[in-house]
């Protein structure tokens, strides 16, 4: 049986413990762990930069190397694998790094190098990753055994234009002596 309290929907406290108990409920499977529960790899941030770079660089061969960022930047991101219970935002350490690039309008030969690059990548282990339905059916991610991970992300506009996103990922690592 339903406390009076939340059958009454039309008091004040009755819509404020119904509120409670939704964020409750979501909070309860939202996925907030302890940042030392956080299955991560241990390895150097210069290792890292040299794996997310290196796949770019497997699938597009007009990618340009460079040696690794002093500071994360749009380019060469850092994000936290936990979720600070008090914010609600991810933290770290563990972290994940991302790269991105993105191109507008590519021309099909383009796109065709990419998905050419990341296939070449499957023949060397990398597996294809479930995408969800709502994705573009063009879309492709591939994941190695480490969990590094390449995709191709279509997104198209209403004005016809369209953007196509690479995009290189690692799993979740610790840098050894470096993370507190």
């Amino acid at each position: 049986m339903m406390p009076k309290l939340l059958r009454d929907r039309s008091t004040p406290a009755s819509v404020a413990a119904a509120c409670l108990l939704v964020v409750g409920a979501l909070l309860s499977g939202c996925g907030v762990q302890k940042p030392k529960d956080i299955p991560a790899l241990s390895m150097s941030k210069e290792d890292v930069w040299v794996a997310v770079s290196g796949n770019m660089a497997a699938v597009d061969p007009d990618y340009v190397t460079t040696p690794m960022p002093a500071n994360t930047s749009m380019r060469f991101q850092q994000n936290g694998c936990a979720t600070d219970p008090n914010t609600l935002m991810p933290s770290g350490p563990p972290w994940w790094y991302r790269e991105n690039q993105t191109f507008r309008d590519p021309s099909a030969e383009r796109v065709d190098t990419v998905r050419r690059g990341i296939e070449k990548l499957m023949s060397q282990g990398f597996t294809r990753k479930q995408q969800s339905p709502s994705r573009d059916p063009r879309d492709l991610t591939v994941e190695d055994a480490r969990g590094f991970a390449v995709g191709i992300h279509h997104t198209e506009f209403s004005s016809g234009n369209e953007n196509v996103t690479v995009t290189s990922t690692s799993p979740c690592v610790r840098h050894p002596g470096h993370d507190g």
